[in-house]
């Protein structure tokens, strides 16, 4: 994850305590508003989700959903890449067996492989995997 600034890190600190309107957010982290609106904007692009809601008839508050998930590396890909076998035909249970993975999660991987690879699935058992030029 990418290093967050002291304005990010003041947002998210004030945040993490409780839902605050915009002026509470001024107040509690001596940023102009028009700042905060760009640094949650540039949080929200790094993975923070927040939202702006109302909670009640009184004003809106930001609430700090979650933080940013590290993602983990694939190990589908990098077997693939260790073995050099892209464009082969591969049985997914041979995947599972090399990995020691159960079977759903080799098959998660091989979704998250659909973003990236040319995925392709030649029976309910076996898939070819491209890689993509860059």
């Amino acid at each position: 994850m990418k290093k967050l600034n002291k304005s990010h890190s003041a947002i998210c600190k004030a945040l993490t305590e409780s839902p605050m309107t915009k002026n509470e957010l001024t107040r509690f982290t001596g940023q102009s508003f028009d700042g905060i609106r760009g640094r949650i904007s540039e949080m929200r692009k790094l993975g923070f989700d927040i939202q702006l809601q109302t909670p009640s008839e009184i004003e809106k508050k930001y609430y700090l959903v979650s933080l940013p998930v590290e993602k983990k590396p694939n190990k589908v890909l990098e077997w693939l890449t260790d073995k050099k076998l892209f464009g082969s035909v591969i049985p997914i249970l041979k995947i599972s067996d090399s990995l020691s993975m159960a079977v759903e999660d080799v098959e998660l991987s091989i979704v998250e492989l659909f973003k990236t690879h040319r995925v392709v699935q030649l029976s309910q058992n076996t898939i070819k995997v491209l890689e993509l030029k860059k």
